[in-house]
């Protein structure tokens, strides 16, 4: 599989954004300032390299978190002499979540720390993480220069909410989406009302529906409705392609009625031509509809696809029976 520059660049800080920020917050209990670790390992000859290394590790005092961590690189095994290799420099806010993440490599040519990469975090005040933007060193301005960022957000319950991807485009000097951005809600179950996803469109520069569902539960958090939007270019706004109605009996936890109640979808719903019963391999032997005045308009025997065309627009039942069991339902005729 090929993997192109800006791929791997992708794949870098995404999982240097998860190792770095999903467990560095974690306080260290360790008192210890310094800590070596040296090891040796052999080339595809045979023969001992000289790859081993020791690390220092300076931990705060005060707040028990990893301050830096510097790399040494032996360069003679026989002498015991190492050189420096890599910094780690570290912050974190009041709450221990680390807002700061350095590295450095030791430069020969000037016998000094060479900046090399950089993320700077934001969190709100349940500690989720909402910002992380991501630095390379730029030689030519001396300075750090942007490459990525993330932004996110959280409701009350810590349901995450939004996150966003962006990449640094030196053309317009400004951030540039990337990847995806998604939009979620919860109710106050903590149920799942929306979702969300938006593509990066050049031409607008700016983000651009890819899909949408919509999502309800009722106050035993069954879900109850499901629609699916798709975005229209015409209108530049969403658009319904799908509906998706959940019935449920008192007492479909618990009894063997419930199973059929349940397994059962009208769809789609509303309707214009054809309604379609989902009775998942359960046999549908009748099929009423009524008025909401409780007229009935239709009856039709054997078959889990109706014809509603001829039926005035409104809001009807349909009494479904497997010749044991029934079940009534709504539908929406357009």
């Amino acid at each position: 599989m090929f993997i192109n520059k800006t791929s791997m660049k992708k794949i870098t800080f995404l999982f240097v954004f998860i190792s770095m920020f999903g467990y560095a917050q974690t306080p260290i209990s360790n008192d210890n300032i310094e800590e070596a670790v040296s090891k040796w390992i052999s080339n595809p000859t045979g023969k001992e390299t000289t790859q081993a290394f020791r690390f220092l590790k300076k931990i705060s005092e005060k707040s028990k978190v990893l301050d830096s961590i510097i790399y040494y690189n032996y360069t003679d095994r026989s002498l015991n002499d190492s050189i420096r290799s890599k910094k780690y420099f570290y912050t974190y806010d009041s709450n221990n979540n680390r807002t700061l993440s350095e590295t450095y490599n030791w430069d020969d040519t000037t016998n000094d720390w060479k900046a090399n990469y950089k993320y700077v975090s934001t969190y709100d005040s349940n500690n989720n993480l909402t910002l992380t933007e991501s630095y390379n060193w730029d030689d030519t301005a001396n300075d750090w220069k942007k490459d990525y960022k993330w932004v996110g957000a959280h409701d009350s319950n810590n349901n995450r909410t939004l996150y966003e991807y962006y990449e640094w485009d030196d053309t317009t000097n400004d951030w540039k989406g990337d990847y995806i951005k998604s939009v979620r809600a919860y109710d106050s179950n903590n149920n799942q009302t929306l979702s969300e996803t938006y593509d990066w469109d050049d031409a607008t520069n700016d983000w651009k529906g890819n899909s949408k569902y919509v999502y309800s539960f009722d106050s035993n958090n069954n879900q109850t409705l499901s629609e699916t939007y798709d975005w229209d270019d015409t209108t530049n706004n969403w658009y319904r392609s799908g509906t998706r109605i959940f019935y449920y009996s008192e007492s479909h936890l618990s009894t063997t009625k419930a199973t059929l109640e349940v397994s059962l979808l009208l769809y789609p719903n509303p309707a214009s031509n054809m309604l379609n019963i989902d009775s998942n391999n359960s046999k549908v032997s009748k099929v009423e509809i009524y008025t909401i005045t409780g007229k009935k308009v239709l009856s039709i025997k054997n078959t889990n696809t109706i014809n509603v065309q001829a039926l005035p627009s409104g809001v009807y039942t349909i009494r479904i029976s497997d010749g044991v069991r029934q079940t009534n339902r709504k539908f929406i005729k357009n």
